[in-house]
């Protein structure tokens, strides 16, 4: 074999012949990352929008490579990539991903999902006592929703009509008004029902004193109301 490589070989065959040493003994040839996989645990999450900042935590075998946070729709949340701390924005699902990379051979990721769901919110409205006679009435409500405008709707339409949140009187009685407000972003939709009652009116009778002498003709009193 060490004669195939001597000194009679042409120039060309010396250069091959070397170049096939340095291949065979090459520590790059066919080199492969050991160790490169990599199992990253990783949990989805709910929250409620108005919910404080929140910190989400990914796990995984590979404890010597830092682990980064990245969130798909950042109208919805941001976070930190260093440190996994989400900020809530407004409700909505997105996915949130946790991947690990040392530059070289070794990288991975995992996907979890985030889903904020809107708030709960109260709406304040009284119960109405009115009587029948009274004037048109302005229904009110407040929310901690400013960007949405309520709706008024009656149980029974006989005793009254609602005209936008004016409320006009038909007749006595009891009923129900349902107060509603839409959802936005941030906060679910919401209704609360309140009572009616329109009283009878009691009537104002003017009935004037009367003088007659014994012998008179009959006569009719006159009331008036």
């Amino acid at each position: 074999m060490c004669s195939a490589i001597g000194s009679a070989q042409s120039p060309v065959a010396r250069s091959n012949a070397y170049i096939l040493v340095v291949m065979l003994h090459s520590p790059y040839l066919g080199s492969t990352c050991s160790g490169n996989s990599v199992v990253i645990s990783f949990n989805d999450v709910t929250k409620t929008f108005g919910d404080s900042n929140f910190t989400v935590t990914a796990s995984s075998n590979q404890s010597g490579i830092p682990i980064t946070y990245s969130i798909a729709d950042t109208s919805i949340a941001t976070i930190n990539a260093s440190s996994g701390q989400i900020t809530i924005l407004k409700s909505g699902i997105t996915t949130v991903t946790a991947s690990q990379d040392n530059g070289s051979c070794i990288s991975g990721s995992s996907n979890m999902t985030l889903t904020i769901n809107q708030q709960s919110v109260n709406i304040a409205a009284n119960d109405i006592v009115l009587t029948y006679g009274d004037p048109a009435f302005t229904l009110t409500a407040s929310s901690s929703v400013t960007d949405r405008s309520f709706t008024f709707t009656i149980s029974d339409g006989t005793i009254g009509s609602i005209s936008g949140n004016v409320l006009s009187i038909l007749n006595a009685g009891t009923t129900n008004i349902t107060v509603s407000q839409a959802s936005n972003d941030f906060y679910s939709p919401v209704s609360k029902v309140i009572s009616l009652t329109v009283n009878k009116a009691t009537p104002t009778l003017d009935f004037p004193e009367i003088t007659k002498n014994y012998g008179d003709s009959d006569f009719t009193p006159n009331c008036y109301n």
